[in-house]
């Protein structure tokens, strides 16, 4: 005869603890997504060479200038298309 018993059995206990540790889990995976890119930006902006720096604009790459010229002549044939009606 066995009166002392635990009332939580031992699977139940198992259940509840991964039900806990899959919720610390969660919290912490959170938590370390929201304060990174402030401590990123923070590490950054204290070294004053690691800034961004744009592009220079003027580009001598004939590949590019094609690219460019063909995408000017798309961007204005597209605008002089007509627009068929559509039938429903």
């Amino acid at each position: 005869m066995n009166r002392f018993k635990s009332p939580v059995s031992s699977a139940r206990f198992k259940v509840q603890a991964k039900q806990f540790l899959r919720f610390a889990a969660c919290w912490t995976l959170a938590a370390q997504l929201t304060t990174l890119p402030l401590a990123s930006a923070a590490n950054s902006a204290s070294t004053p060479g690691a800034s961004d720096k744009p592009a220079s604009k003027i580009v001598n790459d004939p590949v590019m200038k094609v690219m460019q010229t063909e995408l000017a002549r798309a961007t204005t044939d597209l605008g002089k298309k007509r627009i068929p009606r559509r039938i429903t």
